[in-house]
C-alpha cells in the first residue's frame, strides 16, 4: 500500500513540475511579446491619454499592494 502511495506521489510531483515549467515558459513568452509591443513605435502613436492614466493606475496599485521595490534594489551608480 505504501509503495502505491509513493508511486502516486511521484507521478503527481512529476505532473506538477511539467505544469510549472509550462507556466514559466508561457510567462516568458508573454513577457517578451509585451515588451516587443511596448517598444514598438506604433504603440506610442496609438496611445490615448486614458491609456496612460490606466497604466499609471495599475502601476500605482501594484506598488501600493507589493511595496516599492526600487528602494530595495542595489544602486546602479555604485560599481
Amino acid at each position: 500500500m505504501e509503495k502505491v502511495i509513493e508511486e502516486e506521489a511521484a507521478k503527481q510531483a512529476k505532473q506538477a513540475e511539467r505544469v510549472r515549467g509550462r507556466f514559466y515558459e508561457l510567462m516568458a513568452i508573454t513577457y517578451e511579446r509585451a515588451i516587443t509591443y511596448l517598444e514598438d513605435d506604433s504603440f506610442v502613436e496609438q496611445l490615448r491619454p486614458a491609456d496612460v492614466v490606466q497604466i499609471l493606475r495599475v502601476h500605482l496599485e501594484t506598488i501600493q499592494k507589493l511595496g516599492d521595490t526600487s528602494s530595495q534594489a542595489p544602486d546602479p551608480s555604485v560599481d
